[in-house]
Order: structure tokens, then sequence, then C-alpha cells
């Protein structure tokens, strides 16, 4: 089981208190015993203990228990750009088994609950998922809700991912056929292990919006992320979460530090010590944002270039082809089907 201390991404707990007032249940009841509130949801960057999640879970089952699907319904909700970074991560993979890779990798900032253990062998990858540490009445929403994760993070990636065989350790439920069409094959149920399995040459197929230049930068921001999160604090993560705040160009640094409650001096020194810079990470948001901003087919890239702030659209252009070796032109022609 994940240390249940650790912060983690409140996207999955969001999707889940949203789930519940579709079905009528009452923010009061699906939160009781987590210390949180409605109001923490609002923020989209807002990360909880996962022992608070694990709480929630259990309140909406109890508060729906005829409602045997609750998992699957919750992990359908998710979805890649919802977790930021590591979304981006998987989206610009070179392949579904990359994006595969960098999920487990990088998962304690994803949606999962679960460990998923990653094992490739020399035809096929098996994802298993250990519940080891959990609360036996909650296996079978956390399997669902993985299992759906699985595949609603798959369907943005744009490749099909049928799976070889799929098995699980809970008895046949009423939605067993919901597994057919989430992975292309019908389940096993009442087995030792829940576990998927995927040929490698289904894993090899290319993502329509591979970009190997910013891999690796993706996967330093999302390995310093993980760093950060696992130490409980982190000044970079709340400069971060300043800046990604900002609905028009990201805030200068004094702003930031008064909104810290700090000196700009103190910022500085805070963000040195965990080796990075408030320049690399105002560059490193103003790069997601400018990449969601050119997926997005109504934003021109002049409105862009305005809504981060530049003065001109050739300071944009010249920026963001810093970043990801592209010219956004460049970019959105790479990325787009």
């Amino acid at each position: 089981m994940r240390d249940p201390s650790v912060p983690r991404s409140a996207a999955s707990a969001r999707d889940l208190l949203e789930l519940a007032r579709a079905h009528g249940v009452e923010d009061e009841v699906a939160l009781r015993g987590t210390s949180l509130t409605a109001a923490h949801f609002a923020d989209p960057i807002a990360e909880i203990p996962g022992v608070a999640e694990l709480r929630m879970i259990a309140n909406v089952q109890a508060a729906l228990p005829a409602v045997h699907d609750l998992g699957l319904q919750a992990g359908g909700r998710c979805r890649p750009d919802a977790v930021g970074m590591p979304g981006l991560l998987l989206l610009c993979s070179g392949s579904a088994g990359d994006a595969l890779a960098a999920a487990a990798r990088y998962q304690d900032l994803c949606y999962g609950i679960p460990r998923a253990r990653v094992r490739r062998g020399s035809s096929v990858t098996t994802i298993e998922f250990a519940l080891d540490g959990f609360p036996t009445e909650l296996h079978a929403y956390l399997v669902d809700h993985a299992c759906a994760t699985l595949h609603a993070f798959s369907a943005p990636l744009g490749v099909k991912t049928p799976a070889r065989r799929v098995e699980l350790s809970q008895p046949r439920p009423r939605h067993a056929h919901r597994y057919e069409r989430l992975f292309g094959t019908p389940a096993e149920f009442s087995r030792p292990v829940d576990r998927v399995t995927y040929d490698n040459s289904v894993l090899a197929q290319p993502m329509p919006q591979a970009n190997t230049v910013v891999v690796p930068q993706l996967h330093g921001h999302c390995a310093d992320l993980l760093k950060r999160r696992h130490a409980h604090v982190g000044a970079a993560g709340r400069v971060r979460a300043v800046l990604e705040q900002a609905t028009g160009p990201p805030p200068p640094l004094p702003k930031v530090a008064e909104e810290l409650r700090m000196s700009p001096r103190t910022v500085r020194r805070a963000l040195t010590a965990e080796g990075t810079s408030f320049r690399a990470l105002d560059a490193e948001v103003r790069m997601v944002r400018a990449m969601r901003d050119l997926d997005s087919p109504g934003m021109s890239i002049d409105a862009t270039a305005r809504q981060l702030g530049y003065a001109t659209t050739s300071a944009f252009v010249q920026a963001f082809k810093r970043w990801t070796g592209h010219t956004p032109g460049g970019y959105r022609r790479r990325t787009r089907p």
C-alpha cells in the first residue's frame, strides 16, 4: 500500500465527489471524517492525503449500496489533462508502451490508488494491482477504478490497446460485461491476482501526438515533482501552485513571494536549496500552458502569446522553440492528427 500520508492529486477524489452529488449524496456525507470541505476541491491543483480519499470512498459506498459499479463510474471520469505534467507526458510519449511505463513510474502523481506493478516480458506486458494493506471492503472499488482509469487514460492517446487477458480477484459482479467493453476481452473472475495483460505488439503502436523533443524535459519535471511530493514539503511546489493558478500571465517573483508571505530573496534561496529557480519554474508553467493552448483548435498562436504575457508573438515563438525545439506552428502540425 502507498504511504497514505503522502499528498496526492485531488483529481480522482474530486471526480468521486462530483459522482456522489450526481447520485444525490450530500457533500457532508461524502467528506465525513476527512477534515476536507467542498471548497478544497475548487482548486484544480489541490492535493490531499491518500487516507482522506479512502475515507471518501468508504463514505460514498455506504451511502450508495445499490450502485455496484461505483468504481467503474468514478474511474471513467478520469482524464490525463486533469493531472497536469504527468498527463502531458503520457500524451507526448512515443508509444502506448512508453506511456504505460511513464504512468507506472509517476503513478503517485496520477489517479491510481493501489500500486500498479508493470512487468515487461519478451512478448507480453502485465499490470498487476497490489491491494495489500487496503480495507477488504474497498478492494472491488479500487480495482474497478484502476481498470476504468486505465481505459480512460488510453482513449485520449488515440490508440486502441485491447488486452490479451484480464484477471480479477473479485467474484463475478453484475457489471461483468463492462470489462469486455473496456478491454476488448472478457474478464476472468475469482482469480488469485488482479492483473491485465497486453501483447507487446499492441503497446508498440506509435502515439499520434508523440513529441520526443519534450519528453526528456517532462520526465525531469515529473521526477522533481515526485521527489518534492514524497518529501511532503517544497518551496518549488508552492511557487508552482501560485504560478499555475493565474488565469492570465504567470505573476512575477515579487507577487508570488507576497502570495506566499515571503520575501523575494527568501523564495530565491529556498528554490536554490531545492536545485531549481524561479525562472525555471516560470518557464515550465508557461510551456505547459502554451502546449495546452496550442492543442485547442480555437486558440491562435497570437492569442496564446498574449495570454502568456508576451509583448510580441515573435518573443513567444522564440521562447517556445527554446523549450521544445519546435516553433508553435511546427508543434501544432506535429501533434494534430
